[in-house]
C-alpha cells in the first residue's frame, strides 16, 4: 500500500487483504509504504522478488505519476503485471463543517470572488484527490492551492481539524464522515449519482453544472 493509513486505498487494501487471506489460507498483511507521491512503495515492489508474494495495490497515480516524474527507477508497463481490477469508486466533494460553502457552485463562486485564498488537500501528487482538484480548477476557470499529503488519510485529519478548506475524497473515506457530521458533503464526481450518496447532486466532467 503505497500510501499512509485510513485513507480510501488503504481501506480498500484492507478489505482485500482480508479476502484474499480467506482464499489463501494464510494471512496476508498490508504494509503502508507511505511517500514521493506512492513512489516508494511502487519502487519497494518493482524492486521485490517476482515470487507472487508481494503485491502492490495500483491507483491512479501509479499511471499518472509516470508523467509527473520523468525520472522514476521503474516503469509501470515494464516492471508490472496487472492481475485484477478491484474496485471504481466516485469521488465526494466535503468541506468542513464550519465553512459557509454548502454547495458546488456556491464552492465556485466562492473560488472565483476569492482567487488562491481556499486550499484543497489531496493524498499526494497524482493521486485521485489531486488530479480531480485540478481538474476542476481548470473546469471551473478558479484558483485553490493544492496543500499535498502522503494519503488520504493525514489529508482528511487535516481537514476535519480545520486546517485544510476542501477534500476530493473517495467516497470511502468520506461517506460515514460524512454521515456523522465531521465533514460536509458539497457532491460527488461522475455522470451519475452515487447510490451510496443519492440525495448528492454530482459535478459534470465537461461543464462542472450540476447534474439532477
Amino acid at each position: 500500500m503505497p500510501f499512509a493509513p485510513g485513507g480510501g486505498a488503504d481501506l480498500t487494501s484492507r478489505i482485500i487483504s482480508q479476502r484474499l487471506a480467506d482464499v489463501f489460507g494464510k494471512q496476508v498483511l498490508v504494509e503502508n509504504r507511505p511517500g514521493g507521491a506512492s513512489n516508494t512503495g511502487t519502487e519497494a515492489v518493482a524492486r521485490s522478488a517476482p515470487d507472487g508474494y508481494t503485491l502492490l495495490l495500483a491507483s491512479l497515480a501509479t499511471s499518472v505519476n509516470a508523467s509527473l516524474f520523468p525520472k522514476l527507477s521503474f516503469n509501470v508497463l515494464r516492471d508490472f503485471e496487472p492481475v485484477s481490477l478491484f474496485v471504481t469508486v466516485p469521488l465526494m466533494v466535503v468541506v468542513h463543517p464550519s465553512s459557509p460553502i454548502r454547495t458546488a457552485q456556491e464552492l465556485i463562486a466562492y473560488a472565483k470572488a476569492n482567487p488562491g485564498k481556499l486550499n484543497y488537500a489531496s493524498g499526494g501528487l497524482g493521486s485521485a484527490n489531486h488530479v480531480a482538484g485540478e481538474l476542476f480548477k481548470t473546469m471551473a476557470g478558479v484558483q485553490i492551492t493544492h496543500v499535498p499529503y502522503k494519503g488520504g488519510g493525514p489529508a482528511m485529519t487535516d481537514l476535519i481539524g480545520g486546517h485544510v478548506d476542501l477534500l476530493f475524497g473517495t467516497i470511502t473515506l468520506t461517506h460515514d464522515l460524512a454521515k456523522s457530521g465531521k465533514v460536509r458533503a458539497l457532491a460527488t464526481t461522475g455522470s451519475r449519482r452515487s447510490s451510496s450518496a443519492p440525495d448528492l447532486p454530482t459535478v459534470d466532467r465537461k461543464s462542472t453544472r450540476l447534474n439532477s
